[in-house]
């Protein structure tokens, strides 16, 4: 069974139905990745599920991580002010803590 999709969906039969509010923020947390090179299919349908939820496309992406560090977060700006911060991991640390700490500054990636 696939977690990920059962609340993706869970939420979007919620939105439809107007049991929940207009969403003005998303926090999307994956930690299924096998390996660093599984992270941005993981990213993608985090980012893909915020753009439905929101209603609109990202404006702007920064990102923070890498796929050698088993972790990529991703923050996106969207068109009304709505934000959505998309993260994903590796089931096992792929870095010792002092490497994950090395060059932890947000990288912008659109505009």
């Amino acid at each position: 069974m696939d977690c990920f999709a059962a609340a993706v969906d869970s939420a979007k039969v919620a939105l439809e139905k107007g049991c929940i509010g207009t969403p003005v923020a998303v926090q999307i947390m994956v930690n299924t990745a096998e390996g660093g090179e599984d992270l941005d299919p993981l990213l993608g349908r985090g980012l893909e599920a915020s753009a439905f939820w929101l209603g609109d496309e990202p404006q702007r992406l920064a990102a923070l991580g890498g796929a050698e560090n088993g972790q990529i977060s991703v923050l996106a700006k969207f068109p009304k002010g709505q934000t959505a911060l998309v993260c994903a991991g590796a089931e096992k640390i792929l870095a010792t803590p002092a490497r994950n700490m090395a060059g932890s500054a947000w990288r912008q990636v659109s505009q």
